[in-house]
């Protein structure tokens, strides 16, 4: 590293680059589940992605498929047109319908305390954060 630059602001610089580079490699191994193919990741980490799973299938963007595979992991499913579109969007249009459909999928979970008013101050308030502050 430089040694010009103090070791606590260099560190927190690190940390927001490798969070940076964690979140860009998770949406991959999402984007990547969804056509079906997952590769490993750097870390050899297999992500739980049944939740992301479920979403993705409530919003239509993929359908239950006929492998071998359970059906919230990257194998049992099929790819739809939605989702194919889907795969088309930048990033931040894929974030916000991925958004949506959580927020949807939470208004059938209120009992279990989910509170949408929340959960949309809180998005909100992060849209205005920097990484690593």
């Amino acid at each position: 590293g430089d040694s010009t630059v103090p070791s606590a602001k260099r560190r927190k610089t690190e940390d927001a680059a490798g969070l940076g580079k964690f979140a860009w490699m998770v949406w991959e191994n999402i984007l990547n589940c969804m056509v079906r193919h997952r590769p490993p990741d750097a870390s050899g980490n297999k992500d739980d992605l049944s939740g992301i799973m479920k979403l993705l299938k409530n919003a239509e963007l993929i359908k239950e498929g006929s492998d071998n595979g359970s059906s919230n992991d990257c194998r049992g499913h099929q790819i739809t047109q939605e989702g194919f579109q889907f795969l088309l969007k930048d990033v931040y249009s894929q974030l916000w319908i991925v958004i949506k459909e959580f927020l949807k999928y939470g208004e059938t979970q209120k009992e279990a305390g989910f509170d949408k008013l929340k959960i949309l101050q809180f998005l909100f308030h992060l849209g205005y954060c920097k990484v690593g502050k």
